[in-house]
């Protein structure tokens, strides 16, 4: 019984162990409408890693706090653009853009607020 309780601990200590901190960034990511706000937010949720996505209208920029050791930050742009949106380092898929909304394929046409520093993650 005693081997058996110290592979369960072991186990759970193990498994803990390849769990990583929160990590949180912010990106940009071209939206120009409210409707554009729960499609990146979405695409984002659904990476294996990530734990919250916040898009702000406002300034175009996205808030992720994700697992680093299960997802980069390149990665998280990469899958955006494949979805029709455009990021700082990547292109949108055109024909991924052509399915979202009217709006959302529109490059940005308002003013944007002026933006914090972000981070450099490439």
């Amino acid at each position: 019984m005693r081997i058996l309780l110290r592979l369960l601990f072991v186990s759970l200590i193990a498994s803990l162990a390849g769990c990583g901190a929160p990590s949180t960034t912010v990106f940009f990511a071209e939206g120009n409408c409210a409707e554009c706000q729960p499609l990146i937010e979405k695409a984002l949720k659904e990476l294996k890693g990530v734990h919250e996505a916040a898009w702000a209208f406002e300034t175009s920029l996205v808030t992720v706090s994700y697992d680093s050791t299960r997802i980069s930050l390149d990665d998280m742009e990469a899958h955006l653009a494949s979805k029709g949106f455009a990021t700082g380092y990547f292109e949108p898929d055109t024909a991924a853009r052509r399915t979202l909304p009217a709006c959302c394929q529109e490059t940005i046409n308002r003013a944007l607020k002026s933006a914090p520093s972000l981070p450099s993650g490439h």
